[in-house]
């Protein structure tokens, strides 16, 4: 990495989801493992509900999320999982990667995430 100008931060996620069910957070970055020093998922509102920390152990703080229970199995410094979604959990989110040195962080553009639920169609 040549500098801080450099750092690139999207987040990726599923539009809608059904009430109920699991969505992962994709937090893409081009930061160097060696540089690394946390990334951290945001929601609106809310501030950080997950938190991954470079060689920490355990490498994660985890925080609370109304209307969803975050999936730590499956999240790591490239994605959060949130499961049994309802719909408190919809709303803007967001991801921040930090680097250790030189101390620099980087946000993502916001990304809106819908919880939905499906009407059964009867016969």
């Amino acid at each position: 990495m040549h500098g801080q100008s450099d750092v690139e931060v999207h987040l990726l996620v599923r539009k809608y989801v059904e009430k109920g069910s699991s969505v992962t957070l994709h937090c893409e970055h081009n930061v160097e493992e060696k540089i690394l020093y946390k990334v951290t998922w945001l929601k609106s509102g809310l501030g950080k509900f997950f938190q991954y920390i470079n060689g920490r152990n355990p490498p994660f703080r985890n925080f609370t999320i109304p209307g969803a229970e975050i999936d730590t199995k499956n999240s790591d410094k490239n994605q959060a999982t949130l499961k049994n979604v309802d719909f408190e959990a919809a709303g803007l989110y967001t991801c921040e990667v930090s680097t250790d040195t030189p101390i620099f962080t980087k946000e993502s553009s916001e990304e809106q995430l819908h919880v939905i639920h499906m009407k059964k169609l009867v016969p």
